[in-house]
């Protein structure tokens, strides 16, 4: 109320003012009028200005308020409507007359005016004060009311208000649920669309499988990320479920490393990751803790990824020019999973979720993508290693690498929460049986899985199977038929094409500058230039003269930076970091020692003169030949030439003449298994002319590759130094045989027959000096036995028994040991020829009986073996005596014999009564030596 009366004083205030403010204007006009008509130089007006003058004086005398009343008003406008009419006649005194008149009127008004104007404010204030006065007393009144009234207001308006944000928030955050939700089966969908299959060959990638069909969980370990640990000391703690990967004390960690070489399965256990958490967010969730490993099996704790409320899987190759992790889940999930005008919101509930929910991201790949060179971005150096995250999200990032990835661009310790590294499957006989089944599920998975290793095992590739992509290379290859047709050197050939396709930073050669490359290489000639490069790195590796720096090196100078960075991409080649906190330090390798030696031959087989220049004084050097097994055996598919000198080196460095025993079949096969492997490979590659050198033969007549030793036996037939013939009871080789022993007749120096029948014509051998036959039953055979130093009769029938002692008597001067298991009586050929044997140091001799005849031995004896042996007291005594009265020591070991009529306990008692005789042992066998003087 107190504010409606002085709106309405106002109001009346500025209305009166406003009415005394028009009329003062108007005197003022009628004043200047008056001064214009005194004040005119020339007492002339234009009609327009006599018109204006009229009208202004009019206006004035016709106020209604002031001069309504005025009779000398009212009469000067009469005289000024006739004036204006043309009907008063007007002297020049007249109208001075009149405008003075008018002048003293107008001054009498304007004084009058001020007064009235005083006395009317005068009123208005007091009126005003006696307004105001009461508007206090009742705004007072109406305060405390509006007070009252407002406080309800506002009671009921915050009542409102809560209600309203209740209601608002609800439908908020039912709105964000329901995007969230809708996010997550989008994603969970993605996954199992794309990431659900995956290439069965590692020839062809549109021969797909299912996933989970072929899937076998990965062996891990966490590596302690310390600098300062040497590989000894290094400890490595088995990764068995996905607890164990994302977590550490029941946390969700924030960056993850898992580490593996090519073909490992990173990219596949990232996948299966996927699969599993999209699966479990399609089943009812549980409030469950993280559980542990369930019964001893790998990764099925998939109710761990009830934790991961989003999972975003991206892969680096396809990330592009982008740094950001963010944006690659923009460009590689939310523009797949929405519509174009739908992008800009999934992707702001995509970072919501990113900062505000339990996200994982798996990054795969990271050797496959560099921080873009050019990109403008917030990205210090030391963060461009791997992709940027905004400090504001809390995910955890799992990144799938290569070691040379992390020895090229070092991730500082605090960077990594979480060090694993991946070696192959947990289970390979699993893993073959998967893809077998996969390629045909109605064969018999163990039979066939036998066959399968059985032959890996015959190309010597079991080291290979570690590294799951090559199991299941050898698998197509084998179920194909390929087994027989492809060869090891197009096998290795092979596994290399397929780590150069992969990589897309190997750029082809120009045709005019491809080498001519050996026959297994015809897939990859592409490539030869890199190749050439590569095979003479593994070359110069393999025979560095310091053979610590062969297989694991650090100087790699002879390839630039690019070709070093692209055959580290290809898997081919491994860098390791070395464990340093003074600098950092990387070694390289190559995948596997095997692919070395392979590449090597490659090498040596396009430049022949390295051989003689480099490889055979290098193992003249080092003594060490059985190193250079695998790189024969690829250069006998390569190139022949080569492959016969070192064939050659081999014999001459591990024939079985260089060993004291020359019995020792284990060389003779070791070598022969080299040779034969060899010659199989050169034939397998269609190899012309092929001629390796072999001077030791084992040769089962029963053996799968008889052919091929029969073949290498034919090549060397005039230069065998030893040779072993087992159950050969058939004439079918006798010929070559023979020839065999007649051609090499000057090298030949030892000879086993095992159980064969058939003639044997060893009289040409002058140089025997090793004689071994067990089990045979041969028409008939003669010995040179000139040089014959060892002589070994298991078992020999007694015409065999004959001819050789009738040889031995007639001259053996050199024979230092005899050994005979002897089933056939009488011994009296052996009786007659032991004194005849001059230099005869050891005589063994099993189940004969000598019943009285004596045992007259060579003074040269030294020890003595009698076992299952039947004599009478009085050969026994003459025995005990000959070995009391020797000049030197000599050892008799008795084990089962019978002396007649003496009993054990009465034997020793007889030669302890000996002087120079010693018991040395009595429990199986009576040992026994006498003491020399």
């Amino acid at each position: 109320i107190r504010v409606q009366f002085v709106i309405i004083y106002e109001y009346l205030r500025s209305t009166k003012i406003r009415e005394e403010r028009q009329l003062l204007s108007k005197l003022v006009l009628a004043r200047d009028v008056g001064r214009k008509v005194r004040h005119s130089p020339d007492l002339n007006v234009s009609d327009a200005e006599l018109a204006q003058y009229f009208n202004t004086l009019t206006a004035l005398l016709s106020d209604p308020q002031y001069l309504a009343v005025d009779t000398s008003a009212q009469e000067a406008l009469q005289k000024l409507h006739k004036l204006n009419a043309d009907n008063l006649h007007i002297s020049t005194e007249d109208v001075q007359e009149v405008l003075e008149e008018a002048r003293l009127v107008v001054e009498t008004g304007r004084l009058q005016l001020e007064r009235t104007a005083r006395d009317g404010m005068n009123e208005v204030v007091n009126q005003t004060k006696q307004s105001v006065s009461q508007v206090v007393k009742e705004s007072k009144v109406c305060q405390r009311e509006i007070y009252s009234r407002t406080n309800e207001g506002l009671q009921a308006l915050d009542k409102a208000v809560e209600e309203a944000a209740g209601k608002l928030q609800t439908v908020t955050l039912s709105s964000i649920a329901e995007q969230e939700e809708d996010l997550r089966q989008r994603l969970a969908k993605c996954y199992l669309k794309s990431l659900h299959s995956a290439p069965i060959s590692p020839f062809v990638s549109e021969k797909d499988e299912l996933l989970e069909r072929f899937y076998v969980p990965p062996k891990i370990f966490e590596k302690e990320k310390k600098r300062n640990n040497t590989a000894k000391d290094e400890m490595l703690m088995p990764v068995e479920c996905y607890r164990d990967v994302f977590c550490k004390d029941d946390k969700f960690v924030g960056r993850v490393f898992l580490v593996g070489e090519a073909g490992m399965g990173k990219s596949t256990f990232t996948a299966k990751i996927a699969l599993d958490w999209s699966r479990q967010w399609k089943l009812p969730k549980k409030e469950i803790g993280l559980p542990r490993n369930i019964d001893g099996k790998l990764f099925q704790d998939v109710e761990t990824l009830d934790h991961i409320e989003f999972l975003f899987h991206v892969t680096l190759r396809d990330a592009g020019r982008m740094c950001s992790l963010t944006q690659m889940i923009k460009e590689q999930l939310i523009r797949r999973l929405y519509e174009p005008d739908e992008t800009i919101e999934a992707f702001k509930m995509a970072k919501y979720v990113l900062s505000n929910r339990a996200c994982v991201i798996v990054a795969d790949g990271l050797d496959e993508w560099t921080h873009p060179f050019d990109l403008d971005c917030s990205c210090k150096e030391n963060d461009k290693v791997f992709p940027f995250l905004s400090p504001n999200i809390d995910a955890t990032v799992l990144i799938t690498t290569r070691p040379w990835r992390m020895a090229q661009h070092p991730v500082s310790d605090s960077g990594i929460d979480k060090l694993l590294c991946i070696e192959g499957a947990a289970d390979k006989d699993q893993l073959v049986q998967n893809v077998l089944q996969c390629l045909d599920g109605e064969l018999d998975q163990q039979l066939n899985l036998q066959q399968f290793i059985s032959y890996v095992e015959t190309r010597d590739m079991v080291s290979l199977m570690s590294i799951p992509i090559i199991v299941m290379m050898l698998v197509c290859l084998w179920f194909q038929g390929d087994d027989v047709t492809f060869t090891l050197c197009d096998i290795y050939a092979h596994m290399v094409a397929m780590m150069f396709r992969k990589t897309q930073c190997i750029v082809p050669v120009c045709q005019r500058n491809v080498l001519r490359l050996p026959r297994c290489f015809r897939e990859v000639n592409q490539f030869s230039n890199i190749l050439v490069k590569l095979a003479h790195l593994a070359f110069s590796k393999l025979y560095a003269s310091d053979r610590s720096e062969s297989l694991v090196f650090r100087d790699v100078a002879q390839l630039t930076r690019e070709e070093l960075v692209c055959l580290l991409k290809t898997g081919v080649i491994r860098e390791t970091k070395a464990h340093s906190l003074i600098k950092n330090m990387s070694s390289f390798s190559f995948i596997h020692k095997t692919v070395q030696e392979f590449l090597a031959a490659l090498h040596i087989s396009i430049h022949p003169d390295v051989f003689e220049r480099v490889v055979k004084p290098y193992y003249d050097i080092n003594q060490d030949i059985t190193d250079c097994e695998k790189v024969f055996k690829f250069l006998c598919g390569m190139n022949c030439d080569v492959a016969h000198r070192m064939s050659q080196l081999l014999c001459d460095n591990l024939s079985c003449t260089r060993y004291e025993r020359v019995e020792n079949l284990c060389i003779v096969e070791e070598l022969q298994n080299i040779i034969v492997s060899g010659y199989q490979e050169a034939c397998n590659n269609g190899m012309k002319y092929i001629s390796l050198v072999l001077f030791d033969f084992w040769i089962p007549n029963h053996v799968n590759y008889l052919s091929s030793l029969i073949a290498l036996l034919s090549m060397n037939k005039s230069k065998v130094r030893y040779i072993s013939l087992f159950d050969f009871e058939e004439k079918t080789y006798e010929g070559e045989f023979q020839e065999v022993f007649f051609l090499s007749s000057n090298t030949l120096i030892g000879v086993q027959l095992l159980n064969c029948r058939g003639r044997y014509d060893l009289s040409a051998c002058t140089r025997l000096n090793y004689l071994f036959i067990a089990g045979c039953h041969p028409s008939d055979i003669m010995v040179n036995t000139e040089c014959l130093k060892e002589c070994y009769l298991f078992g020999a029938p007694t015409n065999v028994q004959d001819a050789i002692f009738q040889s031995l008597r007639k001259g053996a001067k050199h024979l230092k040991r005899l050994m005979m298991v002897n089933k056939y009586d009488p011994i009296g050929s052996l009786c007659q020829t032991l004194p005849l044997l001059t230099e005869l140091e050891l005589l063994y001799i099993q189940g004969s009986a000598f019943d009285d005849r004596p045992l007259l031995l060579p003074a040269s004896v030294n020890h003595i073996e009698l076992s299952q042996v039947i004599m009478a007291a009085m050969p026994f005594k003459m025995l005990m005596d000959w070995m009391e009265s020797s000049n030197h020591s000599v050892r008799c070991r008795l084990l089962n014999c019978f002396v007649w009529p003496y009993s054990q306990i009465e034997l020793e008692k007889y030669i302890k009564s000996k002087r120079n005789l010693v018991i040395i042992d009595s429990d199986d066998w009576l040992a026994l030596t006498s003491l020399s003087d």
